[in-house]
């Protein structure tokens, strides 16, 4: 059973690609957040590490199966490339050619952030939390994937099968992208998921790396979250993988 969510998933990159000429390769190059304002969605791409600054933010609001989109740049200048603070859509198309072709945004990393210091803004990946903290949160994650591995009502072969199908029907995969896409299955783990804690197993999906042989469109990494009682997806997540760096 495909949630809700799904859906609105896909009319929030379709307000983005309209809008802002944004695709799903470009939001490899940002990190996505999700929440409600007054029960209706909002998700937040935010750019990520060096990019922060330039990238700035797009904030898609759903209300009654029509979204709004917005950008922290709206209304700034990026009609001078790189040398812009603002990077929209040209630049991100270049940035995922670069990264395509030699995968290596090294020069761009260093752009992003002087341009970042000459607004005063300090940017880069950093320490986010010490030790402590980090061992807390490792803790939790140990004791919520036994609580919802202890609850799931399906196997994990049910729930592959479910996230495979739902990933074939979001990103109209093609019948050799299906047949290549990989299951990393040392990175899928056992979650509780969401505000209401919901038993859940998170997929990670692989495609166009030299262990599935696949080259073309699409490739990247997917995510899906199964509910592990229900069989209802949850969330799914496509990364184009570009935003590293080699």
């Amino acid at each position: 059973m495909l949630h809700g969510s799904l859906s609105d998933s896909r009319v929030q990159i379709g307000r983005l690609m309209e809008q802002y000429g944004s695709t799903s390769e470009m939001l490899g190059f940002f990190s996505r957040t999700s929440s409600e304002e007054a029960g209706a969605p909002v998700v937040c791409y935010t750019g990520v590490n060096s990019l922060s600054y330039v990238l700035g933010s797009y904030t898609v609001r759903i209300r009654d199966g029509k979204a709004a989109a917005c950008w922290s740049w709206d209304g700034a200048a990026s009609a001078d490339g790189f040398d812009s603070p603002a990077w929209g859509a040209a630049q991100l198309a270049e940035l995922c050619r670069t990264s395509r072709e030699t995968h290596d945004l090294t020069a761009y990393f260093v752009q992003a952030e002087k341009l970042a210091a000459l607004d005063g803004v300090a940017v880069g990946t950093g320490v986010l939390f010490g030790k402590d903290t980090a061992d807390a949160i490792a803790e939790k994650q140990q004791t919520d994937a036994k609580a919802a591995e202890s609850a799931a009502k399906l196997s994990a072969a049910e729930m592959e099968s479910i996230a495979r199908e739902a990933l074939e029907q979001r990103y109209a995969l093609t019948e050799a992208q299906s047949d290549h896409l990989r299951n990393e299955a040392e990175n899928n783990r056992y979650l509780l998921f969401g505000s209401d804690n919901v038993p859940c197993c998170e997929f990670y999906f692989a495609l166009g790396f030299e262990e599935d042989g696949y080259v073309g469109p699409g490739t990247g990494i997917y995510t899906v979250i199964v509910n592990a009682e229900s069989g209802t997806v949850e969330d799914t997540l496509y990364d184009s993988a570009l935003g590293g760096n080699g």
